[in-house]
């Protein structure tokens, strides 16, 4: 069941992409068939002696369920001789719903300073670029590419390169960027998609990357393709990690992930979601007073500890640099720089890893107690050796909606979201108003180096960056938008929407 937010006028667009999803499964020759059952409801001979029902009805207004919503399903009343797989893809044509005109006017202002920028940047300085996006495929993607569109782009010049995470919307992002024209592409076929984007592309190339996919991948396997791009912005320290093996790098980067807008605002609401997604988790459990362990105090993983203590944890830090292990002893934490000596004596049951490395390998793996969780706030899923934890094993079995369990010599361990972040599963990370501020400052390090006269070096260029972020003025921006506002004379009476066709 699909929940769309649609005008009347709208209501056959979203039957009629469900029908253009299923005719593309091609499931048997000539089929599928839809009869109109009545209004709203379908019969759908998928062929192979297989029928579906697919409805569309308005949905019941409620906390869960807006006021415009309506809810799509399909329902498999003879599987015929489709096999599991099949099952699964004609379920997920229902999935794939692109977002109505409707729903994305909804979401544009939840983004207001991103929004902003397609009036406030002069011209529009990503015309004639081919832009080549690695992204999460979450909500604010979509009002992101409606502003860089704006900003000049050609859709039909962008490639995205989709991270495979548990996303709850990630198949109707999908979607919609593939009908607005977009090449989408997954991260094990980087080379291929990077292949495809020059040959699309009409003049120069621009990268927007997420977690160092495509400047290692263009020096390693495509080094001929290197003078076709302008530049990269990143927005994670995994991504400049990944950058640190190449000496002399041949393109300006504009490190999103190290800048001042970013590191200063974002990680609290990164460790706040992480934490709300472990709890959900892991609801059968009594985390309260239970050991935890944050390998990593660095700017999440100082939030991280915060909140995890606040739930009334008892907490622990571990730390390779001697500086940050510092200031968590100075905050109370235990700590330790020998993590496997720390992992005897706190005896965790909740391990969070948040170096952008591989923290945890076959050395820890064997010191962690029987019911320890591990959950990783990094960019990929390379926080934990996880190779290394399955040949540990004696077995390995998926937890439904959970993670994965591996059952080692002395007891249970558990990857949350199969080791990828937990602030990304199942969600979109944060609030598309607290992601508002780093997908403007990635945008606006596009508009920057689009620009011949950007002034950046080669290499990674913190600086220049800092200061054109500055210059945008995103972080005063952002603070009027929500700020306190103090001055601001109350209302004589305070009323508000009971949801329930009312006011109290």
């Amino acid at each position: 069941m699909t929940r769309v937010q649609t005008t009347p006028d709208e209501l056959d667009a979203s039957v009629g992409a469900v029908f253009a999803n299923l005719r593309e499964l091609a499931l048997d020759d000539g089929y599928p068939r839809f009869t109109a059952l009545s209004a709203g409801a379908h019969l759908v001979d998928l062929g192979g002696a297989a029928t579906a029902v697919l409805t569309i009805a308005p949905a019941a207004r409620s906390r869960e369920h807006p006021a415009d919503s309506h809810l799509v399903g399909l329902t498999i009343t003879d599987r015929g001789r489709l096999s599991d797989r099949q099952v699964d893809d004609v379920y997920a044509c229902v999935e794939a719903l692109p977002f109505t005109a409707h729903e994305i006017r909804r979401l544009a202002p939840q983004l207001p300073l991103t929004r902003g920028l397609a009036a406030d940047v002069d011209g529009r300085p990503l015309r004639g670029l081919a832009l080549f996006v690695v992204a999460h495929l979450v909500t604010d993607l979509v009002v992101q590419l409606e502003t860089l569109v704006e900003l000049g782009a050609d859709p039909r010049r962008i490639t995205v390169v989709k991270k495979e995470y548990a996303y709850r919307h990630r198949r109707r992002v999908e979607s919609h960027l593939r009908a607005r024209g977009v090449a989408v592409f997954d991260t094990a076929h980087v080379a291929d998609a990077l292949v495809d984007h020059c040959r699309r592309a009409a003049g120069g190339c621009l990268a927007l990357d997420d977690g160092g996919y495509v400047l290692p991948t263009l020096l390693r396997e495509h080094p001929e393709l290197v003078p076709r791009f302008r530049g990269v912005v990143e927005q994670t320290m995994s991504g400049i990690f990944r950058l640190e093996p190449f000496d002399d790098l041949p393109l300006p980067v504009f490190p999103v992930a190290q800048s001042e807008v970013k590191r200063t605002i974002e990680p609290r609401w990164v460790a706040d979601r992480a934490v709300r997604t472990i709890v959900d988790l892991l609801a059968e459990e009594k985390l309260e007073g239970q050991p935890a362990l944050v390998v990593g105090y660095g700017r999440i993983g100082e939030q991280i500890a915060d909140v995890l203590r606040d739930r009334r944890m008892r907490v622990a830090v571990h730390d390779d640099d001697a500086l940050r292990l510092l200031a968590a002893h100075e905050r109370g934490y235990a700590t330790s720089g020998d993590l496997p000596s720390l992992l005897r004596a706190h005896r965790p049951r909740l391990v969070v890893g948040g170096t952008g490395r591989t923290s945890l390998g076959s050395v820890h793996f064997g010191l962690l107690p029987p019911g320890c969780q591990l959950a990783s706030v990094s960019s990929r899923d390379t926080e934990f050796d996880l190779t290394a934890l399955r040949e540990l094993a004696l077995r390995v079995e998926p937890v439904a909606d959970i993670g994965t369990r591996y059952h080692l010599p002395r007891g249970p361990v558990t990857v949350l979201a199969d080791g990828y972040p937990v602030n990304f599963h199942r969600s979109d990370s944060m609030s598309n108003r607290c992601s508002d501020l780093t997908v403007a400052a990635v945008t606006c390090g596009a508009c920057v180096l689009a620009r011949p006269d950007h002034g950046l070096a080669d290499g990674v260029d913190l600086d220049r960056a800092n200061a054109a972020l500055a210059a945008a003025g995103l972080v005063e921006r952002y603070y009027e938008l929500y700020r306190a506002r103090v001055d601001d004379p109350l209302p004589d009476q305070a009323r508000w929407d009971t949801g329930f066709g009312r006011t109290a």
